[in-house]
């Protein structure tokens, strides 16, 4: 048990925050009506209290659903993509919006 709570975002986030902080890009999209909002609103909290943007974005009216996501997201989340997967790595992939 103890391996599997050190293998925690949660713990790996405190663990590895000065380090981490800005690479790899890293991004959470949920949606609005997903079950799982309150855990990951919770975790980026937690990120943020460790001075580490949080990397949420929620999609209103969407609940589990990855296409319905994408969708919602449109251009904009292919472009954060596009800049991840960029070979000019100067330029950090635009933060999403905040809710």
């Amino acid at each position: 048990m103890d391996g599997y709570l050190e293998a925690s975002p949660w713990r790996l986030a405190e663990r590895h925050a000065a380090a981490g902080r800005g690479r790899p890009p890293r991004r959470v999209v949920v949606g609005g009506r997903d079950f799982s909002l309150a855990g990951n609103q919770r975790f980026a909290a937690r990120q943020e209290s460790l001075a580490i943007p949080p990397p949420l974005t929620v999609v209103p009216d969407v609940s589990h659903d990855t296409p319905a996501l994408l969708e919602g997201l449109g251009d904009e989340g292919w472009d954060w993509y596009a800049a991840c997967l960029s070979s000019d790595r100067k330029a950090p992939p635009p933060e999403p919006p905040r809710p």
